[in-house]
């Protein structure tokens, strides 16, 4: 079994995964009676160990100077910057923000809803929006003038055609691009 965990481990697998792999293990030498025999010498990894941390402060600063840069590389419509803002103000999952809506945000009461989430506790949750992320996501409004309220917030875009039906896919060129500069 501490073979098995050594494997995984060196191979950069989660501790949580290798230790549901070793619930598993466990139970089927449970059920043919193996189990008994080696319990006491054989130990759960620890688990969040690849967990993030909090940014420091200039940690934080190069990071939003790098989006920026990364954005206007790529032109008006790269959301870098603003999902950077609302990521660093809100913790909200890279998901949650993908499925933003126009109709999530009231930009008046200055409130932001999290619709569908990661979790059952995490859906339908009001975050006041603190003023970066207020004032990121008014200059990204002024772009969608004709916008609707069904509208995604973040749309998809292919060669420079926006489609506000559709969420956009993902930004992780852009992040890479910003994570290395920055």
């Amino acid at each position: 079994m501490a073979n098995y965990q050594n494997r995984w481990t060196a191979q950069k697998a989660a501790g949580a995964t290798i230790n549901k792999e070793f619930t598993i293990l466990a139970s089927i030498l449970a059920d043919h009676g193996q189990w008994t025999q080696i319990r006491r010498n054989v130990k759960r990894v620890g688990e969040n160990e690849s967990a993030g941390r909090a940014l420091l402060p200039d940690e934080e600063a190069n990071l939003l100077k790098a989006t920026s840069q990364v954005a206007l590389k790529q032109g008006h419509w790269s959301p870098i910057f603003t999902v950077t803002i609302l990521g660093l103000n809100t913790g909200m999952r890279h998901s949650e923000v993908r499925n933003l809506r126009w109709s999530d945000v009231d930009m008046d009461k200055r409130v932001l809803v999290v619709g569908k989430s990661k979790t059952k506790a995490g859906s339908v949750r009001p975050l006041p929006l603190t003023r970066p992320p207020w004032a990121v996501l008014d200059m990204w409004a002024s772009r969608f003038l004709n916008r609707k309220p069904s509208d995604f917030i973040f749309p998809a875009c292919e060669n420079e055609r926006i489609d506000p039906a559709s969420d956009i896919s993902n930004w992780r060129t852009a992040w890479r691009k910003a994570c290395e500069v920055a």
